[in-house]
């Protein structure tokens, strides 16, 4: 934090703080209180209760501080200080740029933040530029009266970096003590459990270890992933929790269900031959400038033996052989698939929709024919909520299906167009006009007798002709009339400019499709120029919806009307 002048600064400070007193005294401060526990007191379980007693410390400040109301109360549970991307902080600065929250108390500054960058910045610029107050029970810090630039402060920030930088280093030396020995620091793997004889060391679980030997059994007879997973689904194995929802996260176990990824990931985990395994990556909060991302297998840290295995070392490469194989097949093929895609443009990207589950099909070619034939596909054996589903039509049959769509709305668009410029056209569209417009003006008188009703009914309640429940009533029914009146008036207008565009020649759909020449062929660019979605319903049946359809609706119901 850069230093300024004392002087400015206290020039900065009273001006501050002459716009903010009156303000604090007069009225209330609506009050937060933010509690944290550090990542190292949840891992370590140390004082396991410390948010209890910040929250009962914060709250009987607040109870004996008559102008501060508390408004909401904020805890992050198992965060960092060395960041501020914690939720429970977020939703607080979101409710303070709200206007929800004006005064911000915690424990001490360590509470707050530990990062001496980032708390100077929100103690010296953020919070005062919001008018936000800030009160540290602990290190007896109040805004208000406090200079958040005052050395005390300063050192007191610095020293709470150091020591959670410190702490880090620590821990750090500590895990990998821990790594050289077999030792689980948090989480199982999926069949795992923690052997109540050797803390932090694993053993069979029980409950699932069944289902990890027969997803063995089945990879060692070669049996494809994705075939597993469909078993393990039917056999409804208990699905795999990753990580993120095992500590402190929102339950999503039971929106979750097998597939061939995480078939693939057990398979890959070395893990179930016994050997302990980490080290696969570098990332330290003590040390952030030496992030490594991915580490050689060679230097990875292996201890072989520290658990009990589901299969054998040999086993092991054999399904891990296979499943290189399969995937040097999978790249091969997209390799083979992006020179087709060269040669064979893909016109329909981003437009065929599956008729199931809404999404947009994805684009392969179909294996074993001479000639590269594009194929749609939308294949999904795990979908939640509309189950598993296959749809596919090949891109032959596709082009057959929206060259006569195309050419239809062509063929239309000039039947239209010499209709709409003849005499029948013009008048129907102008008696079409004038019957929308004649709709719009008695809505909108409807709306002005209301609102002289309304006028009427205050004056006949100020000259206590009706009594106060009465009129009451009769408001409340009136505006209640008035909204679906204005919201009437509202969609007519907008109806009515609708209109008025799509019975003219400067209709949208009409100048798309009179702009463009005849198609003879369907192409990349003319799919992109009218169509806005296409609904694959079987593989020969296709729904088409071009672009401005609600413009061509009207024109062409106008023009139905004139053959009755």
């Amino acid at each position: 934090m850069a230093r300024v002048s004392r002087h400015n600064k206290q020039l900065e400070q009273t001006g501050r703080k002459s716009n903010i007193l009156p303000e604090s005294v007069d009225t209330v401060n609506h009050t937060a209180i933010y509690a944290r526990l550090s990542l190292c007191d949840n891992i370590h379980h140390v004082n396991e209760d410390s948010i209890e007693s910040q929250l009962r410390l914060l709250r009987n400040y607040v109870s004996q501080h008559p102008e501060l109301h508390l408004a909401e109360e904020y805890v992050d549970r198992g965060w960092t200080g060395m960041n501020f991307q914690r939720p429970s902080f977020l939703r607080m600065i979101e409710d303070i740029q709200a206007g929800r929250i004006n005064c911000i108390v915690v424990k001490d500054l360590s509470r707050f933040g530990r990062n001496y960058w980032e708390t100077g910045y929100f103690l010296e610029v953020l919070l005062p530029h919001l008018n936000i107050r800030f009160i540290a029970v602990a290190d007896r810090f109040d805004s208000m009266t406090s200079d958040p630039g005052a050395l005390s402060i300063i050192l007191k920030n610095i020293l709470n970096d150091y020591y959670s930088r410190d702490l880090s280093r620590r821990f750090s030396d500590s895990y990998d003590l821990r790594k050289t020995k077999g030792v689980f620091r948090k989480g199982q793997p999926y069949g795992y459990i923690y052997d109540p004889d050797r803390p932090k060391h694993l053993t069979f679980d029980p409950e699932l270890s069944y289902y990890v030997r027969i997803l063995f059994t089945w990879a060692l007879e070669e049996i494809p992933s994705a075939t597993i997973a469909k078993r393990l689904r039917e056999m409804n194995a208990p699905v795999p929790v990753p990580m993120e929802f095992r500590y402190n996260r929102p339950d999503k176990k039971n929106s979750r269900i097998w597939n061939r990824y995480q078939v693939d990931f057990i398979l890959k985990n070395r893990t179930y031959t016994g050997d302990f395994v980490c080290g696969k990556s570098y990332t330290r909060k003590c040390d952030p400038f030496n992030y490594r991302p991915e580490i050689p297998e060679d230097e990875w840290i292996v201890v072989p033996d520290s658990h009990p295995g589901y299969i054998t070392h040999e086993e092991y490469a054999r399904i891990n052989q296979r499943l290189k194989a399969v995937t040097k097949r999978h790249k091969q093929q997209t390799q083979q698939n992006a020179l087709q895609d060269e040669a064979n443009p893909n016109s329909y990207k981003g437009k065929l929709v599956c008729p199931v589950c809404g999404r947009v099909m994805c684009s392969s070619f179909h294996a074993g024919s001479s000639v590269p034939d594009r194929k749609y596909i939308c294949f999904n054996e795990t979908h939640k909520n509309h189950g598993p589903h296959y749809t596919n039509i090949r891109k032959t049959m596709q082009d057959i299906i929206v060259l006569n769509q195309l050419q239809e709305q062509f063929q239309l668009a000039k039947l239209l167009s010499n209709w709409l410029r003849s005499p029948e056209g013009k008048r129907r569209a102008v008696r079409r006009v004038g019957k929308c417009q004649d709709a719009l003006n008695h809505a909108s008188r409807q709306l002005d007798i209301l609102k002289a009703e309304q006028t009427c009914l205050f004056e006949h309640y100020a000259d206590n002709i009706i009594n106060g429940e009465d009129y009451a009533e009769t408001m409340s029914l009136l505006r209640e009339k008035l909204n679906l009146t204005a919201n009437k008036l509202e969609k007519s207008a907008q109806g009515l400019a609708t209109l008025k565009l799509a019975l003219t020649m400067e209709n949208p759909w009409l100048k798309l499709f009179t702009s463009l020449p005849y198609p003879n062929e369907v192409t990349a660019d003319i799919v992109q120029k009218t169509i806005d979605k296409i609904i694959v319903r079987s593989k020969e049946d296709a729904e088409t919806h071009f672009l401005c359809e609600e413009h061509f609706t009207l024109l062409w119901r106008l023009y139905k009307e004139t053959d009755k």
